[in-house]
């Protein structure tokens, strides 16, 4: 496995693969500023960005010169793709993706735990994103492969992780406080 160095991290991989989990530990241990592209997509009230919107959020957001990045949208792929040095794939199968996703949302719909922008997780809206997870999870892998294929033509590294013990071995290779730039946290 490639070891982790990149000043622009993006990571992607189905609902339910622990992107925005394993962001906030990297974001923290490598000092870099973390952006959820859901906070940049889902608006008040759970209203969709307009396009250019969002698609001007995540330019911005990429234009830094250090950064890691969380989410799977299509829109954002063709932005992300051209900064990032780094892609980390997280890739469970669709069994595992799924039991994580259902057993986040339940705790959201439970606790009603703020997610972005003062929206909270509904009924309606949970059971909509769990049907959508099992039927996208086979196309966001066929896109990932896509992906990772695109930047292998660019030299630029892709970590497929496709289990908990390769997170693992992932994680033990970085110490708290490492930076992959020499610099430190950003605030």
């Amino acid at each position: 496995m490639t070891s982790l160095r990149g000043r622009r991290i993006w990571l992607v991989g189905p609902s339910g693969a622990g992107k925005s989990t394993l962001c906030g530990e990297l974001s923290e241990r490598l000092g870099l500023p973390h952006t959820e592209l859901d906070r940049l997509f889902w608006l008040p009230q759970w209203r969709r960005a307009p396009e250019t919107q969002f698609c001007s959020a995540v330019t911005q957001a990429a234009a830094a010169e250090r950064w890691i990045i969380d989410g799977q949208y299509d829109l954002a792929h063709p932005i992300l793709r051209e900064r990032a040095d780094l892609v980390i794939w997280l890739d469970p199968g669709a069994t595992v993706a799924f039991r994580r996703l259902a057993k986040r949302t339940i705790r959201r719909l439970a606790s009603h735990e703020e997610l972005w922008n003062a929206n909270r997780e509904r009924l309606s809206g949970a059971l909509q994103l769990l049907a959508w997870a099992l039927r996208e999870h086979s196309r966001v892998r066929e896109r990932n492969a896509e992906l990772a294929a695109f930047l292998a033509r660019r030299q630029v590294p892709c970590l497929h992780i496709r289990s908990r013990s390769e997170l693992a071995h992932l994680l033990s290779t970085l110490k708290p406080g490492t930076s992959t730039s020499g610099g430190g946290k950003t605030g």
